[in-house]
């Protein structure tokens, strides 16, 4: 159970890494190859496996007290990602130098907000999830 909980919440980090690669780098972002793609799965899976692994051995040998603040860490280290993705995406669409007409690319820049609000909202409820499991790991 542990090891989708740490791969939620680093997939939601990676997927907020991709959208500010293709929101700076948009023709870099566009050559990319599937076996990038594979690659980056790949490591989120092998990241997701070695933290809970960590975490599952801090636990098991009564160092739940480090096992704690190892997830937390995690967790922080995520949510900061996250948040600071996110933000740089909206500071660039609201704030960045766009051409002034207002065809396609206020359509464009309207779904990116959206976008972010939805992947930010979602990302809530795992979040929450996680915090509460964490919570009552640490009771017991």
């Amino acid at each position: 159970m542990l090891l989708f909980t740490f791969g939620s919440l680093i997939n939601i980090a990676i997927i907020a890494l991709e959208r500010v690669h293709a929101t700076f780098c948009p023709f870099k972002h566009r050559v990319l190859t599937k076996w990038v793609y594979r690659l980056i799965i790949a490591v989120v899976w092998v990241t997701s496996g070695l933290v809970t692994i960590a975490y599952m051995l801090l636990t098991q040998l009564n160092k739940l007290y480090y096992g704690r603040y190892f997830y937390l860490t995690y967790l922080a280290v995520c949510l900061l990602i996250i948040c600071a993705s996110y933000t740089s995406i909206v500071i660039k669409v609201r704030c960045g130098a766009q051409p002034q007409c207002h065809g396609a690319t206020s359509k464009k820049t309207d779904h990116d907000i959206v976008d972010c609000d939805c992947c930010i909202s979602s990302g809530v409820p795992a979040v929450r999830y996680s915090i509460l499991c964490s919570f009552k790991i640490q009771c017991h």
